[in-house]
This record gives C-alpha cells, structure tokens and sequence, in this order.
C-alpha cells in the first residue's frame, strides 16, 4: 500500500525539521553561520507545519478549555504548544547572542542560560510529541515495508532497543541536566557589572552537547568541539563524521524520550481499562 502524497511531503518536512533540529546542539560541527541561520530555517519550518495541521490547530484550540474534549487530545495541544514557546524562546535568545547576524545587544550573556534550557526543552517536547504519534508513525512506516509483520515487528523491537540504549548512554555523558537547570543555579546568573560571564565551571554550556568527558565539550576535549584538542592543536574543521555523530546522538536522546512517552500511555491506559467497572 502506498503512502499518500500529501502524507509523504509532510513525512518529509518533519524529517528536515528533526535533522535540522539535531545539528543545532552542537553550534560549531558544521559552523557558527549555520547554526545561526539554520535555526530561523527551522523555526520557519516548524510554522510551516503547525499550518498544515491547521484544521486540527485550531478545532482543538476552541475547545481545549471545554468539557468533552477527550484527554489526549488535550495533552498533544499542551505538548505542541509548550514546543511552540520552547521554539521560540530559542530563537529570540539565540538572535540576541548572535555572532554572524546583525541582532545581537550587548549584555546578552545574561540569557544564555535560558537559551540552552529552551533549546533542551525543545529537544526534550519534540521526544513527547513524537511518542504521542507513536502509532501513526508506526502506521505509515514500519507497515508499509515489504516484510512479514512478525518481521517488521522483530526488526523494529531491534532498531528502537539500541537507538534508546545509544540514547541513555549520550544522556549520560552529556550536560542536558545541567541545560534545564542552569536558569536556575546562582553560578551561571551573570551581574551587569562583569561585561563577560565567569570562567567556564562544571555544566557550562558554550557548546551545546558539551560532553562531562573529553569529546564534544568546549574545545577541551578531541571530540566535536570546534576550539584547541587537548594537544593545543588548531581548530577542527567541520566533517561528516561529526555531522553524522551530532545528528546520531540527538535523534538518540529524542528517542528516549518518545519511547518513555509510549509506555507511559500504554500503562495509563492499561491502569485505565483495569480501574473501569466491568460490564456485565
């Protein structure tokens, strides 16, 4: 069975928008110009799809606030809005920060924190909103390939078993806990009085998918950072290998948190069917 043309040029805009969205944590793997400007790209295209899902948008929208309208669907308006706010808030941190575009205010290093816990967060409702979609994926992908269910199923299991174990293990060794809560601890709030922010501590994050060992930090390590390896040696220049890594290692991560969202459903909805009075 063939997918849909208009499914399929909607399957692809949400692959460009999650490849897109992945090469933005880390800044320099391709350069500072891309990122800077790739982000407006993919905020444009995140508008683009919130218009294509218009009529959804928007009959959800009048009645979110009304008796009636089943849960779920609440719960995905709530999702896809907080990742409208998490989007945006990005982008205007990040115009403000900005070193190759002509948007940048002095100070600004005062909302750097809060550019790297939108941008998690981002990262992080991008992993619910895939999960809540979970089984239309499943519908107009994994179904349509020419296997034996069974097959599809084993092959499926397999793939999503190692993307989520990729993706604990690049939690782990990441500083996303210290992107959410770096707004909120007293060593990263810079006063107006320093005209540049402290020296580098432990949950810095000069570079988004800065790691807590040698590799993709901020140019300490050999990994993906863009500054002097750990030899002193000259700056690294972008290549596939760690375009493919970065891209890797955040699909990973937003896995993880599609699949938590998966069986957090299935169990709600599992405790649901248990609570509810038999029919005779």
């Amino acid at each position: 069975m063939r997918i849909a043309k208009k499914t399929l040029w909607k399957l692809l805009l949400d692959v460009c928008m999650l490849s897109l969205l992945v090469l933005m944590y880390q800044k320099r793997v391709i350069s500072m110009r891309f990122h800077e400007t790739g982000g407006l790209v993919l905020f444009a295209l995140f508008l683009l799809h919130n218009a294509l899902n218009w009529k959804w948008v928007k009959a959800v929208s009048v009645k979110v606030f009304q008796c009636g309208l089943p849960l779920r669907s609440s719960v995905c308006w709530l999702i896809d809005a907080l990742l409208f706010l998490a989007m945006a808030a990005t982008v205007v941190t990040g115009l403000l920060m900005a070193k190759t575009l002509p948007t940048a205010m002095q100070g600004a290093y005062l909302v750097k924190p809060w550019h790297y816990f939108a941008a998690a967060s981002a990262l992080i409702l991008t992993g619910i909103h895939l999960g809540l979609h979970g089984k239309y994926l499943h519908s107009v992908l994994l179904s349509k390939l020419p296997l034996p269910k069974q097959a599809t199923t084993v092959l499926g299991s397999a793939c999503l078993a190692l993307v989520f174990i990729f993706g604990a293990y690049s939690l782990s060794v990441s500083h996303f806990s210290s992107w959410l809560s770096g707004p909120f601890q007293a060593n990263v709030v810079f006063s107006e009085s320093h005209q540049q922010p402290p020296a580098e501590h432990p949950g810095e994050l000069e570079h988004i998918g800065g790691g807590k060992h040698e590799g993709p930090g901020k140019g300490r390590g050999q990994g993906l950072g863009m500054g002097k390896n750990a030899q002193g040696g000259a700056l690294q220049q972008p290549s596939v290998q760690n375009v493919l890594l970065t891209a890797a290692t955040y699909v990973s991560i937003t896995a993880v948190f599609a699949f938590l969202t998966v069986v957090l459903e299935k169990v709600l909805l599992l405790l649901h069917r248990l609570n509810s009075p038999q029919q005779d």
